[in-house]
């Protein structure tokens, strides 16, 4: 029985990659697996901090490594790249077959903008977050959450609640998919420009 920590029903905390099946409890429509920063990685992704990754493929979770290589032939090879490769072909083939896709919507992206400033949900089955540099998503508890609301204002009950992911946290978001209308994730984007930062960003749609 995969053994999962979970402080609030909807939100299951991970110890590894594999304990993120707790997504498929009915209830469930956040799971994080907390984890520390790699530091090669981050030491990789600063040191080309000026050079923007823009990945954007539909793919076969086999391809992702060789797609990464392509993509990322013109940074200088190091340890930091080669972990980053490894790390995200991980995470796509563990999802991949968990969720028994074919195919994976996915995205490697420096992001400099604001974007999706306001907390939404989404209509999609599962998406799979993982922030490398900067600013994690920002999330709200179901009891934080007015469904109706049409303003952040309106959406969101308690400012003082509202809560982030870190980086290197691994998420899956469930979406507002036929079986579990009434229960997506609600999040959103954080705020980046005003204090000139930036992200990088792996997501993973299904």
């Amino acid at each position: 029985m995969t053994k999962v920590a979970a402080t609030l029903s909807h939100i299951a905390w991970a110890q590894t990659l594999e304990e993120l099946s707790a997504i498929f409890t009915p209830e469930c429509n956040l799971a994080v697996w907390k984890r520390q920063p790699n530091k090669a990685i981050e030491a990789f992704l600063m040191k080309h901090r000026h050079e923007d990754i823009h990945i954007c493929k539909v793919l076969s979770a086999r391809d992702v490594e060789q797609t990464l290589r392509q993509e990322l032939s013109a940074f200088e090879d190091d340890i930091g790249k080669e972990a980053l490769i490894a790390d995200i072909a991980q995470i796509a083939n563990f999802f991949a077959e968990l969720t028994d896709a074919n195919e994976l919507h996915f995205y490697l992206e420096t992001i400099r903008t604001d974007q999706c400033r306001k907390f939404h949900r989404d209509f999609y089955p599962l998406r799979l977050l993982c922030t490398y540099i900067g600013k994690g998503t920002e999330y709200l508890e179901n009891d934080n959450v007015n469904r109706d609301g049409k303003t952040n204002d309106e959406i969101v009950r308690d400012w003082q609640k509202v809560r982030r992911l870190n980086a290197f946290d691994v998420a899956i978001l469930k979406g507002e998919a036929p079986g579990n209308e009434g229960n997506a994730i609600f999040h959103r984007s954080p705020e980046i420009e005003a204090t000139n930062d930036f992200r990088v960003l792996l997501r993973i749609d299904v």
